[in-house]
């Protein structure tokens, strides 16, 4: 095998559905284990890969696991594990917010290969934008296979560990701060009118098509939205009324607040 999970919630499951759906990992090629043995099987039988009796079996099947687990869960999920890692010189990679690669390292055998990685929850369809950073134990074929794993399910890019926490609000919040301002919209629109349906689609296909056009675009944001803004005209008004109301000032507040509870873990 060469890539295991070790947990299959939310986020891993997630990472999983883009893996397959793009076809860069052959799930042949991938195994995982969870405490939820229901979801486990479940979520295997959708997805193709095999599951495993225990997290060992998992280290001893694979040369990359990915420990998918909560913050407070990495202690009792590496240390039972960390003689087998350094026994097979399995690559260890965490995504728990909060937690940096000393304080993974501390949980395992001196000279273990750790890494860690930053996705969110579009990687369910392959739009994952995923940090990721190793320690010096890692070998040039481990980090090959990292790039690998992180590109399967969206984009991936290297990211100095001290810019972690600062990527995690960004890439890993933001969506949920997204989906809040696409939920709004949709409301507002019903509140003008719409039905649900066509508010939440609009809505949502907007923001995607304007997330697009910023990527594809040499122009700041505020060029862009210079370009929409007529003068006198209805967008205007509509800025000036989210700027009276607070709008910029609480999505700082929202990014900044993230940011110190990451910090603070």
């Amino acid at each position: 095998m060469q890539f295991g999970f070790i947990g299959v919630g939310n986020q891993a499951t997630a990472m999983l559905r883009g893996m397959k759906r793009t076809g860069k990992i052959d799930m042949a090629q991938v195994c995982a284990y969870d405490l939820d043995t229901k979801r486990l099987e479940e979520t295997a039988a959708e997805l193709g890969f095999a599951p495993c009796a225990d997290a060992l079996n998992v280290v001893q099947a694979a040369d990359t696991v990915i420990f998918a687990v909560k913050p407070y869960q990495v202690e009792e999920a590496l240390e039972p594990l960390a003689d087998a890692l350094a026994e097979t010189h399995t690559l260890a990679v965490s995504m728990a917010a909060g937690t940096p690669m000393v304080r993974l390292e501390g949980y395992l055998q001196q000279g273990t290969a750790v890494a860690r990685i930053m996705p969110n929850q579009n990687a369910a369809i392959a739009q994952s934008m995923t940090a990721y950073c190793a320690n010096e134990f890692v070998t040039p074929a481990q980090l090959e296979q990292l790039t690998l794993f992180c590109g399967s399910f969206g984009e991936a890019l290297p990211l100095d560990e001290q810019h972690f926490s600062a990527f995690f609000v960004l890439a890993g919040a933001g969506p949920a701060f997204a989906f809040l301002f696409m939920e709004q919209l949709t409301r507002a629109g019903i509140k003008i009118g719409l039905g649900r349906e066509l508010a939440q689609k609009t809505a949502a296909q907007t923001v995607l098509g304007s997330a697009q056009l910023i990527l594809e675009s040499d122009l700041h944001p505020q060029a862009l939205i210079d370009r929409v803004c007529s003068p006198g005209g209805i967008t205007i008004a509509g800025i000036a009324a989210l700027q009276e109301h607070g709008f910029e000032n609480a999505v700082t507040k929202a990014v900044e607040s993230a940011y110190q509870k990451d910090k603070s873990m």
